[in-house]
């Protein structure tokens, strides 16, 4: 499943959306702010939550969250029913899902709820929208290998979402991550000012490819056909035309994921596809 099909399937069975802040990011953290909404952003639950210990000052710096705030919110004992009972036999996605679940975790043990938690008549599925917006995004991770985690503020930059409200909020980081599904289900295509200009494009695709320019500036500024071949490899195809793979500037963008060099095409002088080739035929680096 592609992360499109996988973010319309989540939007298609009306997934909630799940996030918290917490007291930090350790085996003895807990939350300290929790909220759902569902896939069209109506509000399930948002709630403070008073921790067990006082919220350190370096999580503070972060979510904004002080004792002073907590003082007289539920514990997580009192919202503890509302929650399972909310999420029980619902698709649930989260930005960061194993530090979500763990969390949930280590705070329902505090109380010794934790048996009550995940072993519910109806099955609990959380879901990690980072992961599949990371293969979305297609940049790679040299160290690690796959595809590099992009933080929820740098996804909702690269996809043109505007933040509603303090980022680090749980609120605001569900509206967020739901926005990103959206954009990732509607193929990525950002708004016009978020968009790259052509020769900025130019510039960075030229350092990424060994590649012809004038092809690269004619694939910004028109979008050509290519080859089944490219289409497979890059994840370039915006359309199908006549049987033809249609390309445009973000497929040229999307080839980051396979290492190959990219050949323009002419018919005469006219720019008519790209291909993918191996370097070594191409006499360029890999």
């Amino acid at each position: 499943m592609t992360p499109q099909q996988q973010a319309q399937q989540w939007l298609d069975n009306n997934c909630l959306i799940m996030d918290t802040e917490t007291t930090g990011l350790g085996e003895d953290a807990e939350i300290v702010e929790i909220t759902i909404i569902n896939s069209h952003g109506s509000v399930l639950l948002n709630t403070l939550v008073k921790p067990t210990v006082a919220i350190p000052a370096e999580a503070t710096a972060i979510h904004g969250i002080t004792d002073e705030m907590v003082k007289d919110a539920p514990r997580w004992m009192d919202i503890h029913g509302e929650f399972c009972h909310l999420i029980a036999g619902k698709p649930v996605v989260t930005y960061n899902a194993n530090y979500d679940i763990r969390l949930i975790n280590q705070t329902a043990k505090l109380w010794g709820l934790e048996d009550q938690l995940f072993d519910l008549p109806k099955p609990i599925t959380i879901s990690c929208a980072m992961i599949v917006y990371a293969e979305h995004y297609g940049a790679t991770d040299p160290r690690r290998g796959g595809f590099k985690w992009q933080k929820l503020t740098a996804a909702a930059e690269q996809q043109g979402i505007k933040l509603q409200g303090a980022a680090h909020r749980a609120l605001s980081d569900c509206l967020t991550t739901l926005g990103v599904i959206k954009a990732m289900a509607a193929n990525g295509k950002r708004c016009d000012s978020q968009q790259l200009t052509a020769q900025k494009a130019v510039d960075i695709l030229t350092k990424l490819f060994c590649v012809d320019p004038d092809a690269i500036t004619a694939l910004v500024d028109h979008r050509v056909e290519c080859s089944e071949k490219f289409a497979t490899e890059t994840i370039a195809t915006v359309g199908i035309n006549d049987d033809a793979y249609i390309v445009g500037m973000i497929g040229i963008i999307n080839a980051l994921l396979a290492p190959k060099v990219i050949a323009a095409i002419y018919n005469a002088d006219e720019l008519t596809g790209f291909e993918v080739l191996k370097a070594e035929n191409k006499g360029g680096e890999e």
